[in-house]
Order: C-alpha cells, then structure tokens, then sequence
C-alpha cells in the first residue's frame, strides 16, 4: 500500500496547481482585474469583459450596470435579452457588418440615450437627407399634420396611433432636422433592399384616401410584379417615384402630386386646395417622368398615354366643381349651418356635418382621387368603377339631397326661421329624416 502513497500525493498536487491558473483566467474573463487594495465582486454574473463578444449571457435584472459606451459588444449583453429582436437585426443589418456601433446613432452616454433624428443619420448619409428634405414627405408632420382640423378633432390614443404613425415621417427633431429615416428603412436593420420593396409603401399609401398600393398591385406593373418576382421586368414605386435612389419622392410629378392634385397656374380649378404649377415645371416634371418610362415603353407611348391620364384630371375636377357650386349655392341661401365654419375639401371634417357635406367629403376625399390617381397608375378600374363613376353616383346624392333641403325651405316660405331646428335636423339625417320633416312641418302649416 505504501508505494502506492507517493503517486497519488503527486497526481493530487497536479491537479491543484492547474486548478489555479484556471480560477485566475476565469475571474479576469469576468472583467475584474483586480487592482492592488481590491477584491473580486461578489456577484457571481457580473457583465463579462468585451473580449467576449456579442455572445456574453444577460446578468440577471437589477444588478448589472449600464456597459461602459463606445462599444457595440457592451451594449448588446444587455439587450441580447431584454430586447434580441435589436441585437439580431442590428448584427445582420450594413450597420453592424461594418461596425456602426450602438454609441454611433444613440450616442455615449446611457443614461442620457439621444433621439436619432434625421441630423444623425445625415452625418453619413447628408446627400439623402437633404433630398428627402425636398420632398412632400418633408411636410408629413408640419404643416399636414399639426395643422390638420381633422387630427386635432380626434381623441388623443386615434391620434397616436392612427395619423401620426404614417405622418412622423416628417417629424422635426430638436436639431431641427426632419424625417423619419426609419419610416421606410425599419430598424434596426435599416436595409435598402427592403425600402426598394413596394409593401414597404403599403403601411401609410392604402386605404380610401390614398390607394397607390392597390392601383399599384392591380394595375399590369403590379400583376407581373407578383408573378416574376424583382426581375426588373415590371417597375416598383421607386423606379418611377425615387429614379437612382433619389430621396425626393416629388420629383417629376405634375398633375398627381398631393391630395387632390394640381393644376397649371392661371386655369379655372375647383374651389378645394389644389397645388399650382407653372407651365414650366410641368413640362420639366413631366419629361422626367417620360424618361423614366421610356426604359420600357416608347417615348410616344408614353407621352400619349400621361396626356390622357391629364384629361382624366380635368373631367374629374369637373365634376368636383359642379358639386361645390350645388353645396355653395345652399350656403349663400343660408339653408345649411355653419356657414362661416363651413370648409369644402382640404381639412374637411367627416362628422358633425350636414348629410349634403358628408356626401361631398366622400365624393373629394376618396371618389375623385380614385379617378385620376388610378389613371396615372395604370388602373382601369379604378378609374371607371371605383373611381369616376363614384363621383357620378355621388354628385346625383348631393344634387337630390340639395334639393330635399330646398323643399323643406320651401314647405315653410317665410315661417322658416321658427322651425329652422326641425330643418337642421332633416338636413343632418338626409332620407327618412327629411320625409319626417316635411310631414312635420306640413302638418304645422
């Protein structure tokens, strides 16, 4: 037994002394080393050091401190679990690849984490900012937005959630910078390839209002678009709104650019807001816009058809016209309330309106849109069904319900001042609520 002894004592003695340079390893890869006077933590998952690498596991919450700033490591030890969703698109995204680290956009300080504002993506993207500047994209916020009567009548959470989650994308910032980069380019992986994609449209321009990714999809472009895929065969939104990746989505529209449109400065329009453009920027926008589809199609193809999609403008602002003289005539004759507050078009309100009003809001708001946008996109149907032929089918309600309103004024003669509150209450339902109202007021004549 005894020659036994010597051995294990020795192989015992090994394993202690390698034991010891392990511990000391591992206390140093925690990031503690120790300085003369101090001793290791006590806590036993305390942040590891940055020689570890994204991988480093979370300390559990409360005890860890905020990572030290300036390097990307640090900060995703944390976030790997309390947000991972950042972490990984961050770690796939051109940002991260070329190490465009956390401090870069949020800046160095944790506790005192800044906005990324658009300034902060112009200090190495300047050239886009400054075109997206010039674009009505600019304008999303301030005016369209805080000066909008029909935001302000919203309560606070349809605000939040609604409006502002398509305008922020001009927001102004403190450094008096505008634009919400990550509006098309999501974070955190702020990919081109997928700003390109036109779903990437289809959050904000859908719906009754602003329809471009339905004319879009359902139009040729868009069907051989879903076929093939991005063959380059159909154009997207960007081929023909941000031509070489310019950031100014304005650039050589004419008749089609905001709400309702424009029209040549000095020619008749409707009395809602319309932009004016001179001569010359049209023939320049609209040249532009030529060469854009000349890639494909021939240049007069594509001259004759725009010119019929201007013609398409003008019928629509036509009929839009006739309706507003209906509605005006009404309020100069002092049947319809409010007339001092009274607005056509524009800011509109969709509630707490005469019925004649509400059938007008849809007619301008989303029927005459249809008409002329659904042209400039290349979609038949909604030119014509959802288009024209709504504005045709509601210009006959406003003329029919105008006329309603004029009858019950008339039922009355000079006694329509004592029973104004019945006429105003016939107006605001329209239908039954008038027939209800005639024989009222028939039956206290």
């Amino acid at each position: 037994m005894k020659r036994f002894k010597a051995p294990v004592i020795f192989a015992l003695l090994i394993v202690l002394f390698a034991l010891l340079p392990m511990g000391a390893t591992a206390q140093e890869d925690q990031g503690t080393r120790l300085q003369p006077g101090e001793t290791a933590p006590k806590e036993e998952n305390a942040p590891r050091g940055e020689n570890q690498g994204p991988t480093t596991p979370t300390p559990p919450p409360g005890r860890a401190q905020p990572a030290p700033p300036g390097n990307a490591s640090q900060c995703v030890g944390c976030h790997r679990t309390t947000s991972p969703g950042i972490v990984r698109d961050w770690e796939a995204s051109k940002h991260g690849k070329a190490g465009v680290d956390c401090a870069r956009c949020h800046g160095p300080s944790h506790a005192e984490l800044k906005p990324v504002s658009a300034g902060t993506c112009g200090q190495c993207h300047s050239r886009q900012v400054k075109e997206f500047g010039d674009s009505k994209h600019a304008i999303g916020w301030d005016p369209k937005m805080t000066g909008n009567s029909r935001y302000k009548a919203l309560a606070e959470p349809i605000q939040k959630l609604g409006c502002e989650k398509c305008h922020n994308i001009g927001y102004k910032f403190a450094d008096n910078s505008v634009g919400r980069c990550d509006a098309c380019h999501t974070r955190h992986t702020f990919s081109v390839e997928e700003a390109r994609e036109p779903v990437a449209c289809a959050s904000c321009h859908l719906g009754p209002d602003h329809a471009q990714i339905e004319y879009f999809e359902t139009s040729k472009h868009g069907t051989i678009y879903a076929a093939e895929g991005n063959t380059g065969r159909a154009p997207t939104c960007v081929t023909c709104h941000q031509p070489g990746g310019n950031h100014n989505v304005s650039l050589n529209l004419t008749f089609g650019q905001v709400s309702n449109g424009a029209v040549l400065k000095g020619e008749s329009a409707p009395p809602i807001p319309m932009r004016e453009i001179t001569r010359e920027e049209f023939e320049k926008n609209r040249k532009g816009m030529v060469d854009i589809c000349s890639r494909c199609h021939s240049s007069s193809f594509a001259t004759n058809y725009l010119a019929t999609a201007d013609e398409v403008k003008k019928k629509a602002d036509s009929l839009i016209k006739e309706a507003t003289d209906v509605i005006q005539s009404l309020y100069d004759d002092g049947l319809l309330p409010n007339k001092e507050k009274a607005v056509l078009g524009g800011q509109q309100l969709y509630s707490g309106t005469s019925q004649v009003e509400s059938l007008f809001f849809k007619m301008y708001k989303y029927d005459h849109i249809h008409t002329f946008k659904g042209a400039y996109h290349m979609n038949p149907d909604y030119v014509h069904w959802l288009g024209w032929s709504e504005m045709q089918r509601s210009l006959t309600a406003i003329k029919s319900e105008a006329q309603t309103v004029r009858d019950l004024a008339a039922l009355r003669g000079k006694g329509l001042r004592s029973s104004s509150v019945l006429l105003w209450v016939a107006v605001g339902l329209g239908g039954l609520g008038a027939i209800l109202a005639l024989l009222a007021l028939a039956r206290r004549g």
